[in-house]
């Protein structure tokens, strides 16, 4: 895991889709058992949603280069309460409540609107 080859940690968390897609998101919280998000002088500091384009995943921000280049990772030792979603159909968001009694065809009917309206809020 990329993160974790950087020295952070991570915390997987599943949500559900009002149209019954399961998503896994990533929260960052630190490195080496800190918490920078929970210290008193970054407390006022907003939580921060990454969200992946087109044919990727979360890991798409911390993979390929190095930690001091990885926003998400940067932004974590700044203070902030850093999270990483994954749209419908990625790898660590592939899975529905209809698996098994729709076809192929129904499952993978979705746009980028209902990732929208769906995923997002989720």
């Amino acid at each position: 895991d990329q993160v974790v080859a950087y020295g952070y940690e991570w915390e997987p968390h599943e949500v559900k889709t009002e149209d019954g897609w399961l998503l896994t998101i990533f929260r960052i919280t630190g490195r080496n058992g800190e918490r920078p998000a929970l210290l008193e002088e970054n407390r006022n500091k907003m939580p921060l949603l990454m969200q992946h384009g087109y044919g990727d995943s979360a890991l798409g921000w911390v993979s390929g280069g190095t930690f001091t280049h990885a926003l998400p990772l940067k932004l974590v030792d700044a203070g902030y309460d850093v999270w990483m979603g994954n749209n419908r159909g990625v790898p660590y968001s592939n899975e529905h409540d209809r698996d098994g009694e729709w076809s192929i065809e129904e499952r993978w009917d979705f746009t980028w609107a209902e990732m929208g309206i769906y995923d997002m809020p989720s």
